[in-house]
């Protein structure tokens, strides 16, 4: 017993309960009025005391059980949910506004992270693209006399796009060049392969060609990273 008057005590029961009485002598009080009003309009009489008191107890209790049906049976308080006094459900007042704050919040927070998704794609996705190579073969003189054969063979012509037959001369190289510096992606990386039968590193034959892509090359277009390839054996014929 003393545990349900505690727990009564302790929580927003003995309000609800006086707004129910509250509600009750005030509708009883309000109704009585009323009728006297209305008498006094329509028959210019009072009400005898023992009708009066009998219409004050059925409005009395009447405005009464609307008042227990809000704050007990209606899941909020006076007003309907959220209202005067808080009860059933509803809550306090203020919970549909910070109920609509916390989804905006929730929705921003899940384009937030799609996004960055989005983003942490796109760079994975840049980062696993193969750079653009071009791999270019600095030929000897024996090298091009075995791929001529019995023919003439044309001695300024000795840069090769690795893994394709074509001779170009130097100019050639760097038009050829700058032509894919103009493609979608654009060139990226360049390649100088200098075998044991090509000419020496410091020959002008490959200075020549490093040289020029590290001063010459137009820097709006990007930066070309320049590596030199040693392999240890014959440039191939075919």
């Amino acid at each position: 017993m003393s545990n349900l008057i505690f727990g009564m005590m302790s929580s927003d029961a003995p309000i609800k309960a006086l707004a129910v009485v509250g509600g009750a002598a005030l509708g009883a009080m309000f109704i009585g009025w009323l009728a006297q009003v209305l008498a006094k309009l329509s028959f210019a009489q009072k009400i005898p005391p023992w009708p009066l008191r009998i219409l004050r107890v059925l409005g009395g209790g009447a405005t009464g059980l609307l008042v227990y049906w809000f704050v007990f049976g209606g899941g909020g308080g006076i007003g309907g949910p959220g209202g005067w006094f808080g009860g059933g459900q509803g809550g306090s007042s203020d919970k549909p506004g910070k109920s609509v704050a916390r989804s905006r919040e929730d929705k921003g927070s899940e384009k937030s992270k799609e996004n960055k998704s989005k983003e942490k794609a796109e760079e994975k996705r840049t980062e696993s693209e193969p750079a653009e190579i071009l791999r270019v073969e600095v030929l000897g003189n024996e090298t091009l006399m075995k791929i001529a054969r019995s023919q003439t063979i044309d001695s300024n012509k000795r840069y090769r796009i690795e893994g394709s037959s074509t001779l170009y001369t130097l100019e050639e190289v760097k038009n050829l060049i700058l032509q894919k510096r103009k493609d979608k992606p654009p060139l990226r990386r360049l390649v100088v392969v200098v075998y044991r039968d090509s000419p020496a590193q410091d020959n002008a034959l490959v200075t020549g060609l490093t040289e020029w892509t590290r001063l010459d090359l137009d820097p709006e277009r990007g930066k070309v990273e320049l590596d030199l390839s040693l392999p240890d054996q014959n440039a191939p014929i075919d």
